[in-house]
């Protein structure tokens, strides 16, 4: 994750995921312009994120059925 000069804040999260496996990650984020990346390798067909507040509400996701985040 990085902030608005691209720098790191935290070490990247790795996970070796099979097909229709899945895995969560929580963290804190502080309103503004905090970014989140996730990268699929090339068997990769589909990533879905979700950012929800501190009420659990649903505040942006991406959930279309390819690998790429939406323009």
């Amino acid at each position: 994750m990085t902030n608005g000069d691209d720098r790191e804040l935290f070490a990247p999260k790795v996970y070796d995921l099979q097909g229709g496996q899945t895995a969560r990650v929580t963290m804190n984020l502080l309103g503004g312009e905090d970014k989140v990346k996730a990268i699929c390798d090339d068997d990769c067909l589909d990533i879905d994120l979700e950012v929800r507040d501190e009420r659990g509400n649903r505040v942006a996701w991406d959930y279309a059925a390819d690998d790429e985040p939406p323009p």
